[in-house]
């Protein structure tokens, strides 16, 4: 993430079930109303040669979640319309979205706001760039990533 207006995200709760999304809304499948996000991941997922095993954790752009003293997740809400996140990815990457509710969000209607995403190539970094500079962490991604796309024939 090297930008943000938003400020509100959830790397906790992951995503809507289908379970949980017949149970609320009468229905979860990727074809429904209420689809939910874990069975758009996988439909994403199929179309990109992957199952189900692929999948990592979700994380929610947008949409708050702040864990309160007693350890319970509170959801704080969305951060509104005009709100963005700016990604950087030094190799390709497969990117799968499902622009669904917040598993915490406590409306009753199945509520789900329109999602602009965009992607481009800049030009990739090289030692030297201020950014792999910028902290030790940094500095240390950057070179393993260099070092696996080196390894592979990529860079």
């Amino acid at each position: 993430v090297v930008a943000d207006t938003s400020g509100r995200h959830d790397t906790l709760c992951g995503t809507s079930t289908l379970v949980r999304n017949t149970g609320r809304y009468g229905d979860g499948t990727p074809q429904s109303a209420s689809p939910a996000g874990s069975e758009l991941f996988k439909l994403a997922a199929a179309k990109n040669g992957l199952g189900p095993r692929d999948l990592p954790p979700s994380l929610s752009f947008f949409q708050g979640v702040e864990i309160r003293d007693d350890g319970s997740p509170d959801f704080t809400g969305s951060a509104g319309p005009g709100a963005a996140v700016t990604l950087r990815a030094e190799q390709d990457v497969t990117v799968l979205i499902a622009n669904v509710p917040h598993p915490a969000d406590p409306r009753p209607a199945y509520t789900s706001t329109p999602l602009e995403v965009l992607a481009w190539r800049a030009r990739a970094t090289a030692a030297g760039d201020p950014l792999w500079e910028a902290t030790p962490e940094g500095r240390r991604a950057f070179l393993n990533t260099a070092e696996f796309l080196a390894t592979r024939g990529l860079a």
